[in-house]
């Protein structure tokens, strides 16, 4: 979140910091529901489930790709599967990515 923060602080048009923590405490709250009611949302939900982070230079690298440049490709980036098509099990996060978790969203992950 910090990263965004700033990010939209050096933008042109800059949204109001308050709402950049609003999105990020709801994604945070909708990936928590989905991880913890997995089995309930298999019936709706019944492919593939990751969790991927976008953190650039962070969680992903890309490479080939200027500042200002849209053209590129990821090299290296951060991501789990949690649920397996056709599966109402979930996989355990790792514990590193609980920490992101954690470290990312205002609410933490707990």
């Amino acid at each position: 979140m910090n990263v965004a923060l700033n990010q939209n602080s050096q933008r042109d048009r800059v949204v109001d910091p308050n709402i950049v923590i609003q999105k990020h405490t709801g994604v945070a709250n909708t990936l928590k529901n989905i991880y913890q009611n997995v089995q309930s949302l298999s019936g709706m939900m019944n492919g593939d489930i990751w969790f991927v982070f976008n953190n650039s230079g962070v969680d992903v690298h890309t490479v080939g790709m200027s500042k200002g440049s849209k053209r590129g490709y990821v090299s290296k980036a951060t991501y789990q599967k949690v649920k397996e098509a056709g599966s109402s099990s979930i996989t355990p996060l790792k514990p590193e990515l609980v920490a992101k978790l954690q470290q990312y969203t205002p609410t933490g992950w707990k």
